[in-house]
């Protein structure tokens, strides 16, 4: 059983068999924002009273394909249990033993785009995912699987595969902010400009060996690491940025 402060309320695994039969090789864990505020020092403060709590399964194969669903995304099952108001993500064992074997065998070519060299039906974006939740989350149940397989994923080497993944997104906006400046299309400039200090800030959360997975919390979680490594001058391109009046200003864009 585990307890959330932050919406005071109990998980408890027995609510779950209530709903949904679950098999003795399943590996059930909680995650979303609200369980990765309360057990990770960095990403304190993320999650709300209205936040989902996300329970998650990976399940061996057989059963997985006889398992009933509302969405089906190949490799991963989605049900809604009314009762808990939460969604539960069904995963396909098979795929994701071959996921953490292609995460394991990482070997980047900057001749490969960086979206093709995990060779399996599936985004970076869903994989970074995937692996956050699975990183910043409680094993409610087979929690020994749940600890062989989080040690058995070289986490490294994705958040150095994501890394690159967003330099390339910073080299290819800041022709679009050098160009709309010269163009005098500053407001398209400074759309550009932010969406490059999110990608920076992503890379620096990844930088120290974080992953985050939704764009609505990078500020906090850049926040929370800056506040310990005391990189405050960070804080200050976030504030010029994001914060200050810029409309007398566009005139000396240079």
């Amino acid at each position: 059983m585990f307890f959330v402060k932050k919406i005071d309320k109990k998980i408890d695994i027995e609510k779950i068999k209530e709903k949904i039969e679950l098999f003795e090789t399943d590996i059930v864990y909680v995650g979303g924002s609200l369980i990765e505020g309360q057990i990770n020092s960095n990403s304190l403060g993320m999650g709300n009273i209205y936040s989902d709590i996300d329970f998650f399964i990976i399940r061996e194969h057989n059963k997985f394909i006889n398992t009933d669903y509302i969405y089906n995304d190949k490799y991963k099952k989605t049900l809604f249990i009314k009762e808990l108001k939460s969604d539960i993500e069904i995963f396909d064992n098979k795929f994701i033993k071959l996921l953490i074997k292609e995460i394991n065998n990482i070997n980047y070519n900057k001749n490969i785009r960086t979206e093709n060299v995990i060779k399996l039906d599936i985004s970076l974006l869903n994989v970074n995912e995937f692996l956050c939740r699975l990183y910043n989350s409680i094993c409610l149940y087979n929690n020994k699987c749940y600890t062989e397989l989080k040690k058995s994923i070289n986490h490294r080497n994705f958040l150095e595969l994501y890394k690159i993944d967003c330099l390339n997104s910073i080299d290819n906006e800041i022709e679009d902010v050098i160009g709309n400046i010269d163009e005098k299309q500053y407001d398209a400039a400074l759309y550009c400009m932010r969406n490059i200090f999110i990608n920076f800030s992503k890379y620096f959360i990844m930088k120290n060996n974080e992953y985050i997975d939704r764009d609505k919390w990078v500020f906090l979680k850049l926040f929370n690491i800056i506040n310990k490594n005391y990189h405050y001058d960070i804080k200050e391109y976030y504030n010029k940025l994001f914060c200050s009046s810029l409309i007398d200003n566009k005139e000396n864009i240079i």
